[in-house]
């Protein structure tokens, strides 16, 4: 799939045709395509009109827009937005009949909340016949890096393998984020290449990370940040089985509180040496983990201690960082 709408004018003309529709409400590709028929339009001189349809608007009033006003340009740029799956039927009739003429005023029809039913039926793709279709939805999760890479290259970035997954595994499936972080990173270093550590502090605004400030980041569900201090942590080259050790440490004191048979209280906390800001994540913890959960981080935490002292096949830092993204995605959740 193309996450890269470009040069949609050439296109048209290339292949003969005036009629374009795209589907979908993704906020990068629709604001690419509006991007790049801005671009054409100022260039080519051709004026635009964009009408909202809505089921008030009859025939006459949507005609009276393909007008051409100006004195200065002699084709129009048509652009009909429709926000629900509700047209009547003498609008359908109408757009099937231009579609498929070659005409000098060009449109672009965009349908910006398609159900998978409206784009089954029969009247939909006999419009789209002699159309230009360009799909302007989410990415799906298989999609998502193939996505990220090409707005990457659009920019002109140089960034490795390495940094297209921080990336895409920063952006958890979204587009939008990972499109502004790739702006700012354009922006910063122009045309130069960008290693791991380069992008993870910028991710991360300069910041620091310690294994301690990684379990603080689980606890209170920021998954973003995470994934970014783990990624910190590994460039730095920290041995896992440090980190590792952090939540064995706290994961066995959770336990302990769950087991236990009188209320928690500051005592509780300090008989298991957890003091100061600890505990405030422990109680965090407490409240949002059951027991059941703690149990199974338990088990997790020892198969990374057995692959660490090379006791167990395994890559330490990956089932380390699917560790913390499960517990602050669970924290963040409830």
């Amino acid at each position: 799939m193309n996450f890269v709408p470009e040069n949609l004018l050439d296109k048209l003309n290339k292949q003969n045709k005036s009629f374009i529709v795209a589907y979908g409400n993704e906020p990068v590709l629709i604001n690419s395509i509006k991007k790049d028929l801005s671009r054409a339009c100022k260039e080519l001189n051709i004026e635009k009109q964009s009408i909202e349809y809505d089921l008030n608007i009859s025939i006459d009033e949507m005609k009276s827009k393909f007008q051409n006003q100006s004195l200065f340009s002699q084709k129009t740029l048509i652009e009909i937005t429709f926000s629900n799956g509700k047209i009547s039927t003498e609008v359908k009739n109408f757009l099937k009949s231009i579609s498929g003429k070659i005409d000098d005023n060009i449109f672009i029809i965009y349908f910006t909340n398609p159900t998978k039913e409206f784009l089954k039926t029969a009247w939909y793709n006999k419009l789209i016949e002699n159309c230009i279709t360009i799909s302007a939805q989410e990415p799906s999760t298989k999609e998502i890096r193939a996505a990220i890479k090409q707005r990457a290259i659009f920019y002109k970035i140089k960034i490795d393998e390495e940094g297209l997954e921080i990336l895409t595994n920063m952006s958890l499936g979204n587009l939008l984020f990972a499109e502004n972080e790739i702006k700012k990173l354009s922006l910063i270093f122009k045309e130069d290449p960008i290693n791991a550590k380069d992008l993870i502090h910028q991710l991360s605004n300069g910041s620091k990370f310690d294994g301690f400030q990684l379990l603080e980041l689980c606890i209170n569900g920021e998954m973003n940040k995470a994934l970014l201090a783990i990624k910190y942590l590994q460039q730095e080259a920290m041995h896992p089985i440090m980190i590792n050790g952090i939540f064995a440490w706290f994961f066995r004191a959770l336990i302990k509180l769950k087991y236990a048979s009188n209320s928690v209280s500051n005592s509780s906390f300090q008989k298991l040496r957890i003091f100061g800001n600890s505990q405030k994540l422990a109680s965090e913890a407490l409240l949002k983990l059951n027991v059941n959960e703690v149990e199974r981080s338990l088990r997790k935490i020892k198969e990374i201690d057995f692959i660490c002292k090379g006791l167990q096949e395994g890559d330490s830092w990956f089932e380390l960082n699917a560790f913390c993204f499960r517990i602050s995605r669970i924290m963040s959740k409830k």
